[in-house]
């Protein structure tokens, strides 16, 4: 009985486990997304203020090399920043396959347990018959006795 309470705590760990992964891994995502889309608007405010201090005394080569700045400053950040969701996919499946692979082994331990617990009952009651039936004629008298008094 112990052994169904222990496997039924490991399984409930390994689910917690797994939900708390996934919530870490979208609150990563999410932090550097933030992170990205703030960068990104200074980014852009630091090139706005620049056009706006210098709209009168930029020429035409001065504001294609300010733009490809800009650009090359946003492309810089796009790359390092944005997680990639297959990296996500990958790293959730590896979670809930390890998760299977420790639920699976909890079960399979917990049936080995079982078999050897049904084996040492069978044992007994082939080595001993006669007390297996009068354990289990006194039992059933009892539970009788019980059910008539509940009636």
């Amino acid at each position: 009985m112990s052994g169904e309470s222990d496997s039924m705590t490991t399984k409930k760990e390994e689910e917690e486990k797994v939900a708390e992964t996934t919530k870490d891994v979208e609150e990563k995502t999410t932090k550097e997304f933030e992170e990205l889309k703030k960068e990104a608007a200074a980014a852009m405010e630091e090139a706005a203020k620049k056009l706006k201090n210098a709209r009168n005394t930029i020429d035409g080569e001065e504001l294609e090399t300010l733009v490809k700045n800009m650009e090359e400053t946003l492309q810089s950040l796009v790359p390092e920043k944005m997680p990639d969701t297959a990296e996500v996919q990958e790293k959730v499946k590896e979670v809930i396959h390890d998760a299977e692979e420790t639920i699976k082994n909890v079960a399979e331990k917990e049936a080995e347990v079982m078999q050897e617990r049904v084996e040492t009952v069978e044992s007994f009651i082939s080595d001993h018959p006669i007390a297996s039936i009068s354990i289990a004629a006194g039992a059933g008298f009892m539970i009788g006795l019980i059910a008539a008094k509940l009636r």
